[in-house]
């Protein structure tokens, strides 16, 4: 590139001290450098602090670059909201804490958007590392191939309702002022928030792509705690309402799509409301069992469901039987078949 473009990079992160200097240092060993680094740390109880203070003695050349915020633990939202109100950037990428940027990320995106310049944003393909049970790369996993190296995405908003989990937000690179436009990250989203974002996202602008796995993503099998780790990741029910919520707020702005994306959040919202359901009947509360399955029905009626809330009233042990006896072959959520 003729100039280099000014890139704000936000990392949200809780309590992964002993990961900061492989991701800080993977982000900037760019081959593009970077303009800053927003690091939030959301409340971290683990030596956060104190491995920041130590990295900059070691590595003087990021202290000018290298923006150290805290806030009480409030969730990824607010911590990459509280990021975005200090972006000097005209372009804003987005990491995790545990995960690397190969060295050539930028420079691969910069040439993809150079070639399809009416795209405000790109993201790239990524791999797993320490877990040997995911040895597919991100687009493998999310079931998309794309035939070249770079190119640009035909029908962004189909696309994010399509595969929600197609696009790693630790790849993504967004001009600023589409991200001005898209808005803050919800803040009543303690998971799923990349999700509500990635389809506001594609609502403003283009999407590119790199076909190319360039960022190293963490899945440690004994990896459990998270920005998030402050309420109960036991209760199960957390991610499905909060996929509900998304797919409400997605009906409501899809009013004026192609009617097939219309019919996918329908589909999406259907298919999350009976896993609400399956939920419900395995806990032992049949009424809010075929409260969610009135609402499934609600988005979409399928002779299958209505044949299940059928069941659910007439015989709702035998329901419940079902479906933990079935729970290993049992229908997925799109919205949740990806997550990592």
């Amino acid at each position: 590139m003729s100039t280099s473009p000014n890139v704000t990079v936000l990392i949200p992160t809780y309590n992964r001290a002993s990961f900061l200097e492989g991701t800080l240092g993977s982000v900037f060993g760019q081959t593009v450098p970077v303009h800053e680094v927003i690091l939030v740390d959301d409340g971290c109880t683990d030596d956060t602090s104190n491995v920041v203070k130590s990295l900059l003695t070691e590595h003087p050349e990021w202290e000018e670059r290298l923006h150290y915020v805290r806030q009480e633990n409030q969730g990824k939202s607010v911590a990459l909201n509280k990021g975005l109100e200090r972006v000097a950037g005209d372009w804003i990428a987005f990491n995790d804490s545990d995960d690397r940027w190969l060295p050539e990320k930028l420079e691969w995106q910069f040439r993809a958007l150079e070639q399809f310049p009416d795209c405000g944003a790109c993201f790239t393909d990524a791999r797993f590392v320490n877990n040997a049970g995911m040895g597919v790369s991100w687009f493998e996993r999310a079931l998309k191939s794309y035939p070249d190296k770079t190119g640009r995405i035909p029908d962004a908003v189909r696309f994010i309702v399509d595969a929600p989990h197609g696009v790693s937000m630790c790849t993504v690179l967004v001009r600023t002022e589409v991200m001005r436009r898209v808005g803050a990250f919800d803040p009543q989203l303690r998971v799923a928030q990349d999700t509500d974002f990635l389809f506001r996202l594609a609502r403003e602008t283009e999407l590119c792509y790199v076909n190319v796995p360039l960022v190293e993503v963490d899945r440690a099998a004994d990896r459990t705690e998270g920005l998030t780790s402050d309420f109960s990741r036991k209760t199960s029910l957390i991610r499905p309402l909060a996929y509900e919520k998304i797919l409400v707020k997605w009906r409501a702005l899809s009013s004026q799509d192609k009617p097939v994306v219309r019919r996918l959040i329908r589909s999406h919202l259907r298919s999350i409301r009976s896993e609400i359901a399956n939920w419900h009947l395995t806990h032992q509360d049949p009424v809010k069992a075929r409260r969610a399955l009135l609402d499934a029905l609600e988005a979409e009626v399928t002779p299958a469901l209505f044949v299940k809330w059928l069941l659910v009233y007439c015989a709702p042990r035998w329901a419940a039987s079902m479906v933990l006896n079935r729970s290993k072959r049992h229908e997925t959520p799109t919205l949740q078949k990806q997550e990592g």
